[in-house]
């Protein structure tokens, strides 16, 4: 007996084959996912956000608004959705159940003529929390490397004014033969 798609109805609707079946989901529903902190869909538009509000702001040290830099900030700002992702999934959750793994098992018997053949398949999630703290540490990580905290500020401050200065007007060679004149004339040379 041939049956036909579940949405193949002449009227174009669906309608249960038996009853309590559920209707098929709609595309683009949302339905399996727990946090979205493995889910494109939620992590994209999160992290689009963060980095247009860090480039936004009048704050943002300049260098980040450099074409060089936009890599490393999408990069930044995704690890920040997926941390935010997880934690309002943690927010919503009672400490027991955000700090256990689950460990789930799938089992198979096949039996032929006299031999039977067992098969278990274990999938382990790893506890929400856990998750979420290696998200955060992955997402500070990266804003250490940007500058975005007090100590890193400085350090990249230092190193882009570095970088700047050796591939400004006075190159490296130029910087070195000045020292040298001033080094000669301290000593009491005419310094040429």
């Amino acid at each position: 007996m041939s049956q036909a798609p579940p949405d193949a109805t002449a009227g174009g609707e669906w309608t249960p084959e038996f009853p309590g079946q559920r209707a098929p989901f709609a595309p683009g529903n949302e339905a399996a996912v727990v946090h979205g902190g493995h889910s494109e869909r939620s992590v994209a538009p999160l992290a689009a956000q963060i980095a247009q509000e860090l480039l936004e702001n009048a704050e943002t040290p300049e260098h980040l608004r450099e074409p060089m830099f936009a890599p490393a900030v999408q990069a930044w700002a995704r690890a920040e959705a997926v941390a935010e992702l997880l934690f309002r999934h943690l927010s919503g959750l009672d400490l027991q159940a955000a700090m256990t793994d689950l460990t789930t098992a799938d089992e198979e018997e096949r039996t032929t003529k006299s031999k039977t053949t067992r098969r278990s398949t274990t999938r382990r999630t790893t506890a929400a929390h856990d998750q979420w703290h290696r998200a955060s540490a992955h997402a500070a990580s990266l804003r250490s490397k940007l500058g975005l905290d007090p100590a890193s500020a400085a350090r990249v401050g230092r190193d882009l004014a570095a970088r700047r200065y050796l591939d400004g007007a006075t190159p490296l060679s130029a910087a070195l033969e000045t020292m040298e004149k001033r080094r000669a004339l301290t000593a009491g040379g005419d310094g040429g």
